[in-house]
């Protein structure tokens, strides 16, 4: 039979390997986070970027022309025109007294210039 103190030390050695086996899980998760988040900081710099040269490229050519000559889906391109209009020069606030909200978009046709129906306004699209 084995005494008190040798089953204390074979429970303390047990514990601190689960312990040691949950902390390294755990670093393991924080760090493949960390390397996520950076990766995603870098493609969303890459984006601005590739916004701000469309936008540029657009003062030159129109989109269908450069999509054809870059290759770049033209969905692609117009969406990475958008994300560069819509965002706010470095140090310009996003919104507030100075700087509003944009309008909501407006359907020409037929003389009518009213707003797209808004699911949270109760209202079908």
């Amino acid at each position: 039979m084995a005494s008190a103190r040798e089953v204390r030390t074979v429970v303390r050695a047990q514990l601190a390997e689960q312990v040691k086996a949950r902390q390294d899980a755990a670093l393991a998760v924080a760090s493949a986070w960390d390397k996520a988040e950076a990766a995603r900081e870098k493609l969303a710099a890459a984006e601005r970027n590739a916004g701000a040269a469309v936008a540029a490229a657009t003062e030159q050519l129109a989109i269908p022309d450069l999509a054809v000559l870059t290759g770049i889906p033209i969905t692609d391109l117009r969406r990475l025109l958008r994300a560069a209009r819509d965002t706010p020069a470095p140090g310009q606030p996003t919104a507030g007294p100075d700087r509003p909200e944009p309008a909501a978009p407006t359907v020409p046709g037929r003389g009518l210039n009213r707003p797209h129906a808004r699911p949270e306004d109760g209202q079908l699209l």
